[in-house]
């Protein structure tokens, strides 16, 4: 690894040659000598060559080949393979060989160049589509140049300079490069490169199909709304994904005034938001007491002054008053958030030295768990605590936790990101640059509560009482314990990978309708649940942003909002008829997600049940790569920071929730389950059948969602022959009462008969 500590088998690292052959350097080059060969750690006075070829150790003790270590790159946060780009390129039928680059002077500005011989003829937009199919989208490039041939140099291998720079723009989608014609086109690019992270963007170019989804889509809609003050609905957005006819859309609607989130007026105490108002109240449970802490740990290693890291955090907690946050309850009764004064909130890093500790891996371990689980008293503060655990002279684990009280996904990414910021220019004897912030917490919480009485939200209010009026179904899944009287958080976790072919394949199908990859997983795990209950009104939830507002997108606090979906459908419907009504419910959905859940909750005045989630038992989580990673050299001064792989207790807020992520390899899923209802094996079975499932509606998507096929090869085999004995188990040629006699001989001792109570 980069400390040159070996890699466990199946571990990615630089591959290292050593022994008697080992040549004595680079012949005139006494820097780069000093860079390649190095001090073998396991022989003293021996010396390694690193090749900065990449590999993992098999199990058999073979070698994997995994690419070059100068083919890593960042571009727009995410730490890429270029090799992985390659490889895929060049398993088009119509490529004979590949080469990508990076073009940029910073890791956000830095775009995807692809170089390919083979087919001149080759339609970017199908070569795009191909590999839409086998990656993720941040991998996807930006522009796509057939060359006759690729220039090389004198040994053989790439001549990366000779390559030539791309001409215009735009070539990602294999149109021609149009550019912004008029102000409003101009703007909108601007717009564009902001959500989507992209560059040279022009008219002609889909929303979509540079990376575009309905989390983005959201913050599209907002940007317009406050860059041109016109409010334009989020379905006419996905019905015009090509900029220049969004851009006519713009000219054409009607102006609306850009209301900005005013501070509230200056009180003792400030009004919780509605979700705010819910975590204060299942806090009071002791079940939910630790169910609601966000933890999260990363590897610093390096040279690390923590006097700065210190000073960090608590700049961190001056800028933001939501992080010297308290919860009471005033004189009346009524729960009220209380800002401490910035020199109230000093914070301070708990630091443990480990170097010397014996059994320090179980010791560091204790500690992480002890940070993770620890309850807050969400009366005195802070509700943030921090961990600094030294293992080696430069290498510490920083452990950190947050109630979501005060905090929420993209909050964490916000902090930290802050934090690193503030660091960074602390070490170097320099001032941050952080824009003040026009908004904080209590204005947004203040500004939420105004909009649910002064009527603001009585057009979103109606349309969520609309969409559960009449008997809402209850989910009906078997399980495997009783479920307890009162919830519990006990939690389990199953992984399983939709390999590339299935996810590719599920991309095309909802792109051809016009979906999302979120809708056509939505509606997979909507025919697995009627599958497994003949239901066919299930209500299914899923979180979102709910920083609809363009104010708050660099806010910290809890504005996730949550989205009961109810999808009635007849199993005989077919799959792409089902996709086509889930796409309709979601998009109207995202129009008034506005309106908080807590809200709906206490509007519908739903028989409490102590025993499991209000509205819904079941969530889907599609993690669109907005939480950009972090890990890599650059990013701390003189330091490296990778994510630390805790193992803590797992909870379950929810009976099963269904967690996808996008990957080079395919689509991950992490079914998350409450473990006093469910049996390991029991989540095996379902993600097993999951998969089944969608092989069957990519295979056959006009079929009936109720005669999918999603029994496994194994569980066909067992039922069919194994468990479905063809021989009875006595002589079918003996009588009755032949029979009768053979089982008195065996068991005289047993009872015969059985009447009533005797």
């Amino acid at each position: 690894d980069d400390r040159l500590q070996l890699c466990a088998v199946g571990i990615t690292g630089e591959i290292c040659i050593g022994g008697a052959g080992l040549a004595r350097g680079y012949l005139g080059r006494p820097e780069l000598s000093a860079e390649k060969f190095v001090p073998d750690p396991y022989r003293a006075g021996e010396r390694l060559y690193r090749t900065g070829d990449l590999g993992r150790w098999l199990p058999d003790g073979t070698i994997a080949f995994a690419g070059r270590r100068d083919d890593q790159v960042k571009v727009r946060g995410y730490r890429i393979e270029l090799g992985e780009i390659v490889h895929a390129l060049e398993q088009h039928p119509g490529i004979s060989a590949a080469v990508v680059i990076t073009q940029g002077a910073t890791a956000e500005e830095k775009t995807l160049v692809s170089y390919f011989t083979g087919d001149a003829g080759l339609d970017i937009a199908t070569l795009r589509a191909y590999l839409d199919k086998r990656l993720p989208a941040y991998m996807l490039p930006d522009y796509y140049i057939h060359l006759d041939t690729l220039p090389l140099n004198a040994s053989g291998k790439v001549d990366r300079k000779r390559l030539p720079t791309p001409q215009g723009a735009g070539l990602a989608t294999g149109r021609e490069y149009v550019a912004p014609r008029n102000t409003t086109e101009e703007k909108l690019v601007d717009i564009w490169r902001n959500v989507l992270g992209r560059t040279g963007i022009g008219v002609k170019d889909s929303f979509f199909e540079l990376g575009g989804h309905s989390l983005k889509a959201t913050r599209l809609e907002s940007q317009i709304y406050k860059v041109f003050e016109v409010k334009v609905a989020l379905h006419d957005l996905f019905g015009a994904p090509v900029l220049e006819n969004q851009a006519a859309l713009i000219e054409r609607s009607r102006k609306t005034v850009y209301n900005s989130i005013m501070p509230a007026p200056k009180q003792s105490g400030y009004p919780l938001s509605s979700s705010q108002r819910r975590l204060w109240v299942l806090s009071q449970f002791a079940e939910s007491s630790v169910a609601y802490n966000m933890p999260g740990a990363y590897v610093f290693e390096g040279v690390l002054a923590i006097s700065s890291l210190t000073y960090a955090f608590n700049e961190l907690i001056r800028r933001h008053e939501i992080l010297r946050t308290v919860f009471n309850e005033d004189e009346n009764g009524e729960v009220k958030q209380y800002i401490l004064e910035a020199d109230e909130s000093i914070f301070n890093i708990e630091y443990v030295d480990l170097r010397d500790i014996a059994n320090r891996k179980a010791r560091l371990q204790q500690l992480v768990e002890r940070a993770a689980g620890k309850a807050f008293d969400l009366s005195r503060g802070p509700l943030l605590r921090a961990g600094l655990y030294q293992t080696d002279d430069h290498r510490w684990i920083f452990a950190y936790t947050m109630h979501h009280i005060i905090s929420d996904g993209w909050s964490m990414d916000v902090l930290l990101r802050e934090l690193l910021h503030i660091y960074n220019v602390h070490t170097a004897g320099q001032p941050h640059a952080l824009q003040g912030l026009s908004v904080q917490y209590k204005d947004y919480a203040f500004w939420q509560q105004c909009r649910l009485t002064d009527g603001s939200l009585a057009t979103a209010q109606a349309y969520w009482l609309k969409q559960f009026e009449g008997e809402l179904p209850q989910l009906l899944l078997p399980l495997d314990h009783s479920r307890p009287a009162v919830k519990t958080y006990n939690g389990g976790v199953v992984v399983k990978l939709l390999p590339a072919s299935l996810s590719g394949a599920l991309k095309l199908l909802v792109k051809e309708q016009g979906a999302t990859l979120f809708m056509g997983l939505f509606g997979l795990v909507n025919v697995l649940l009627h599958r497994y209950t003949q239901q066919e009104d299930l209500i299914i939830g899923t979180p979102i942003a709910g920083r609809e507002h363009a104010d708050l997108s660099d806010q910290i606090g809890i504005y996730i909002n949550t989205l009961a979906l109810r999808t009635r459908f007849s199993g005989n419907e077919n799959f792409v008829s089902l996709l086509k009504q889930i796409r309709e419910n979601m998009l109207a959905a995202y129009e008034h997600q506005a309106y908080p859940f807590d809200e709906l909750v206490e509007q519908l005045q739903l028989q409490r049940d102590m025993s499991r989630n209000a509205l819904f038992d079941v969530m889907v989580i599609l993690q669109n790569n907005e939480r950009r990673v972090l890990s890599g050299d650059g990013i701390l001064n003189n330091l490296h920071l990778s994510a630390y792989e805790n193992h803590t207790k797992e909870i379950s807020k929810l009976d099963i929730t269904f967690e996808f992520e996008e990957t080079e390899e395919g689509i991950v899923i992490y079914l998350k389950y409450n473990s006093d209802l469910f049996e390991a094996a029991t989540i095996h079975r379902m993600a097993a059948h999951l998969q089944q499932l969608l092989k069957a509606a990519l295979h056959t998507p006009d079929m009936a969602v109720n005669s999918l096929p999603y029994l496994t090869e194994g569980e066909e085999s067992a039922l069919l022959d194994i468990f479905n004995v063809k021989s009875p188990g006595y002589d079918t040629g003996a009588t009755i009462i032949t029979c009768f006699e053979q089982q008195v001989a065996q068991s005289a001792e047993r009872t015969a008969l059985v009447f009533k109570d005797s």
